[in-house]
């Protein structure tokens, strides 16, 4: 909420609530979309997760449950499984992969096994489809071996891929 992300900061809270209010006004004039939240993670595997609200020990067990995700809605318009939507050959880590760069959850790696990883938190439980409407929303962890390591152009390459990946995820899931 606002009070631990503000952290007591006038400014900040500003910050938050205007952001928050832009997604909110996107959310009521378009029909569907998703709400990418982008962040860097430092676990050190060099691959970004993304998160849906699922944690490890369900992705683990193989439990992509699209009624428990921030997808919910994607997987009903489509009829497709969570599974399918989650990890499949249209989700945002297949085409995250076949750009060039690991993620997970995708085709190749389904589930977290052993490494940390983030589920999604504020962000993509207030405008994700979980608990209602028709905007999905998804975490995006990005490592920090291409964001900072391997120094500026290995950054630009890896953004111009999440940015291609994030294109056709859409247009291959909302349009």
């Amino acid at each position: 909420d606002v009070t631990e992300a503000a952290q007591g900061n006038p400014i900040a809270k500003e910050a938050w609530r205007e952001y928050h209010g832009f997604i909110d006004e996107a959310k009521q004039r378009e029909r569907l979309g998703v709400v990418i939240d982008l962040h860097g993670q430092s676990h050190r595997r060099n691959s970004t997760e993304l998160g849906y609200l699922l944690s490890t020990d369900q992705l683990n067990r193989g439990d992509y449950n699209s009624e428990q995700s921030s997808v919910r809605h994607l997987a009903r318009r489509t009829g497709r499984s969570g599974k399918d939507v989650i990890a499949g050959f249209q989700s945002l880590g297949a085409y995250l992969e076949q750009n060039g760069y690991k993620a997970f959850p995708s085709p190749r790696q389904p589930s977290p096994g052993r490494q940390a990883y983030f589920p999604g938190y504020y962000t993509v439980e207030r405008h994700g489809s979980r608990d209602q409407g028709s905007f999905d929303s998804i975490s995006v962890e990005t490592p920090r071996e291409v964001r900072i390591d391997a120094g500026r152009a290995t950054r630009i390459k890896f953004g111009e891929a999440l940015g291609k990946s994030i294109a056709q995820f859409y247009l291959a899931n909302y349009t």
